[in-house]
């Protein structure tokens, strides 16, 4: 006879109850995990084998009993309160179904998972009365959303990027642990919150603090988890529970206090204001799920700290931002969120790769080819492969280019690979090759677009790699290096003998000829300007990290009227009237500019382009007024400099000339087009007043110097 295999295959999961199917499905999925055998589990667990198989086949409910020795001898007894809550919701939906039957009516079970609410579990010293079957929950059908239920579901859509977690056949199960107890309030939520990504439902509904924060490093997956979160949460509510809203903090003020906290609330709601957000929170009918807490300026952090802390006096909220500004905002401010805890997002160990990266592939080559590499991971722990697959996103280009695709998994133990040498070679593959398939522009310009998108990505990285920080205006977008030395030197000596030309005066003399007299205020103008022009155009292109001082937003408005006074003394014989109403209008024109730009960000409007096109048209006109000959024409050279270096389409002609005509293509308009498509899919985010890249290897990809354009198909998706 010929030999059996290794085990008979486990009969499917029934699933007429979904959450016992859930259950079940967890059963199995633990047991893999621990990596024994059902009569090694029997053993362990003291059960038999045939009522172990009946557990997991989602027919009928399990003994509690079996379930928690199941876990127990899984070695996740420190999990046991998680599984009992899973046990708490499959129970309920079973009993339901059982008096549905019994009615001789279709049993009421929702389609989707998670369609029931989750029971609330028991103490921790109350485990054993799960032996007692509590009554039936109620079910609950909404006929109609709620707007507060589509501002929900709207902040909560799933990721579309190709790269998400979930985007593969079988998702990337994310790990987290409980956080340092000093970055959290200690006497808040459970001691252990340790879990997968599955599982945060119900680790939310254990720690029973005000405020859960979730932490991690850049691109680990924090907002995914809390996407996934907020999404269980609306499918598990009944009632008038609450609703979880997704709200990034990026570009608030956190000095502005919790006022302006809710007002940028109410922003993400449907026709809401701040006062109705107060009322959503106070009555409990709301979840706010702060996103971005690192995407707030490091001068708000602290005092945005404070206001959260206030808001967590009033209501219950989630946190999401990466684990080290957040830590230093606790440590600069000595205080942490009242009843706050917290996980932590870890890195993709090679136990969390085995089964999953090579999952899907047919080649037994490949699966052997896999092998060596996760053996390879485990015995040299910190190698150059291991730090770039701990990241989600670069194991999921890995899963991309040597699973699915036909590149050799070897690459990535090659005795000359470096963690850079790898990053560069998969997000090579998943930006330039694998994404441009996928990724259809519609249209007929779409080439075109893709090429655009590219370029103004390149612009991008390369701004927010010298600024350490979010790009917040256009005009930081078009920022070159400061002029050089000669030709700063060379447009202060033009600025100074003009200023010297126009307040001298000619004294005619008995002999016909005249003199040339200088005034003291004359040549004091002169040197002021001269000075003041080569420090201008030489200076570094800092963008503001906070709101403008009282003082620096009255600067501008009082410089234009304190030119009058100026224009009168520096009368004729030294100054023409026509040229001080030239200086003035410019002046005022140019004032009016920065506060068009400060108030409205990277936005951009129809209005906005007729604005500065029209600003730019009486800046030309207005400079040169009064002047003649030289004098003309002088006035002419300052104001076309002082519009290159002072609004958005003059740094786009300069960055234009200055990069050889290669960022020509990206006007104003096509910026912003261009930015909209590279949010759309997925390369990076937009707030109200900044853009930055989603994950630091796209920064890294588009800071490298530039490979030829991708052909972007214009087929329809």
């Amino acid at each position: 006879m010929a030999a059996s295999g290794p085990g008979r295959p486990q009969r499917p999961v029934s699933e007429a109850v979904p959450a016992l199917a859930e259950l079940a499905q967890h059963l199995r999925e633990l047991r893999l995990e621990a990596g024994m055998t059902l009569a090694e589990l029997a053993a362990a667990a003291h059960w038999s084998k045939a009522a172990l198989s009946t557990a997991t086949a989602g027919e009928s409910l399990p003994k509690w009993k079996l379930v928690r020795a199941w876990v127990e001898a899984c070695g996740q007894a420190p999990n046991l309160r998680v599984w009992e809550a899973r046990y708490l919701k499959a129970q309920a939906e079973y009993q339901v179904m059982r008096e549905a039957v019994r009615q001789q009516s279709p049993a009421p079970v929702p389609a989707n998972r998670g369609g029931l609410p989750p029971v609330a579990p028991a103490p921790a010293d109350g485990i054993g009365r799960l032996e007692r079957v509590p009554e039936p929950a109620p079910v609950v059908v909404q006929h109609a959303s709620t707007a507060l239920e589509r501002d929900g579901w709207r902040s909560l859509a799933p990721d579309t990027r190709a790269w998400s977690v979930s985007a593969h056949p079988s998702p990337l199960k994310l790990r987290y642990t409980t956080v340092h107890e000093d970055i959290v309030d200690p006497d808040a939520g459970e001691g252990d919150l340790s879990g997968t990504y599955d599982e945060i439902a119900e680790v939310f509904d254990l720690a029973g603090c005000r405020c859960l924060l979730v932490l991690g490093a850049p691109g680990s997956g924090k907002t995914q988890l809390a996407r996934h979160l907020g999404t269980k949460l609306m499918q598990s509510r009944r009632g008038d529970g609450p609703v979880p809203v997704l709200v990034s903090l990026s570009g608030w003020h956190g000095s502005e206090g919790l006022e302006a906290l809710l007002e940028w609330t109410a922003a993400a709601l449907d026709g809401a204001t701040a006062e109705h957000v107060r009322g959503l929170l106070a009555s409990g009918r709301m979840l706010p799920v702060f996103d971005d807490f690192d995407g707030v300026a490091p001068g708000e952090r602290v005092p945005a700290l404070h206001a959260l802390n206030l808001l967590a006096q009033q209501a219950r909220f989630v946190l999401i931002s990466d684990e080290i500004p957040y830590t230093e905002a606790v440590v600069e401010s000595d205080s942490v969120i009242s009843g706050s805890a917290g996980i932590r997002l870890g890195p993709v160990t090679p136990s969390d790769l085995d089964g999953w990266i090579q999952h899907g592939s047919r080649q037994r080559t490949k699966r052997e080819l896999w092998a060596a590499v996760l053996a390879h991971l485990a015995a040299h722990p910190g190698s150059p492969a291991e730090h770039v697959l701990s990241d989600p996103l670069l194991a999921g280009a890995a899963r991309l280019l040597y699973t699915d695709g036909r590149a050799d998994p070897g690459e990535l133990i090659a005795p000359h690979a470096t963690a850079e040498s790898l990053e560069r070679r998969l997000m090579s593959h998943l930006v330039d090759t694998w994404l441009p398939r996928r990724m259809r522009n519609p249209g007929p310009d779409a080439k075109a677009a893709g090429q655009r998108m590219h370029l103004a990505l390149r612009m991008l990285a390369s701004r927010q790699e010298d600024l350490g920080r979010a790009v917040h205006t256009r005009l930081a977008l078009y920022a070159l290096p400061p002029w050089s030395r000669f030709t700063a030197v060379i447009l202060s000596v033009v600025v100074f003998g003009w200023c010297v030309s126009v307040t001298s005066s000619t004294k005619p003399d008995l002999y016909g000829s005249g003199t040339t007299e200088l005034s003291s205020p004359g040549i004091l103008a002169a040197v002021l300007l001269g000075v003041g022009t080569y420090v201008y155009v030489r200076r570094q292109y800092a963008e503001r990290a906070g709101p403008p001082s009282p003082w620096e937003q009255a600067t501008p408005v009082a410089a234009v009227p304190g030119l009058i006074p100026l224009s009168f003394f520096l009368q004729p014989p030294y100054y023409s009237l026509g040229e001080a109403a030239g200086v003035v209008l410019t002046s005022a024109v140019l004032a009016l500019a920065a506060r068009l730009h400060h108030r409205r960000g990277s936005r951009l409007t129809p209005a906005r382009h007729l604005t500065e096109l029209l600003f730019l048209a009486v800046a030309f006109t207005a400079v040169p007024i009064g002047g003649t000959g030289p004098s003309q024409a002088v006035l002419f050279l300052i104001a076309a400099a002082l519009l290159t270096c002072s609004t958005v389409y003059g740094h786009w002609l300069r960055a234009a000339l200055t990069s050889r005509l290669v960022w020509m293509p990206l006007r104003p308009s096509d910026l912003t087009a261009a930015m909209d498509d590279a949010t759309r899919h997925g390369f990076i985010s937009r707030g109200i007043d900044h853009y930055t890249f989603t994950h630091r290897a796209l920064l890294h990809h588009y800071r490298r110097p530039a490979q030829p354009a991708s052909e972007w198909s214009a087929r329809p998706q």
